[in-house]
């Protein structure tokens, strides 16, 4: 999806190889198929851990921070990653399209489940939930393979 919308050929989100996740992202799409507009938040788009505390969805400005407080430049493949980031309130007109990322700092204890919820305002001001499950499954080897 980066590749694609940014011409990027590495994401800067993914986790190295040999290392534990620094983010975790969700690509997201709305399809507004209603008569008036749909408003989605991404402080109302949650990842909730079974064995931590919510966490909101970052962007550019989060980034950018944490570098500065490390005393390190934002490395440019962020900001061009920006463009896909879903880091403010957006309106989805009537008949219209969106997507985008949501990226959230990977937790420090790995859960054994999570979902992220989306929270969308509906033309009649009502609100719109919709979960994301995921749950790690433990995989069986068998006795004489080792992982």
């Amino acid at each position: 999806y980066i590749q694609r919308m940014t011409g990027l050929a590495t994401d800067p989100f993914a986790t190295k190889p040999g290392h534990d996740p620094r983010f975790y992202g969700f690509l997201l799409e709305v399809v507004n198929k209603t008569d008036g507009s749909i408003n989605i938040n991404p402080y109302n788009c949650w990842l909730m851990p079974s064995n931590a505390q919510v966490k909101n969805p970052i962007g550019l400005t989060d980034l950018s921070f944490t570098y500065h407080m490390a005393g390190a430049e934002l490395p440019e493949a962020y900001e061009t990653v920006s463009e896909v980031l879903i880091d403010e309130p957006k309106v989805i007109l009537p008949g219209r399209s969106f997507h985008g990322l949501l990226v959230y700092r990977a937790m420090k204890k790995k859960p054994r489940s999570y979902y992220v919820e989306v929270q969308l305002t509906l033309p009649n001001g009502k609100v719109a939930r919709f979960r994301a499950p995921y749950r790690r499954v433990k995989i069986e080897l068998p006795e004489n393979e080792e992982p």
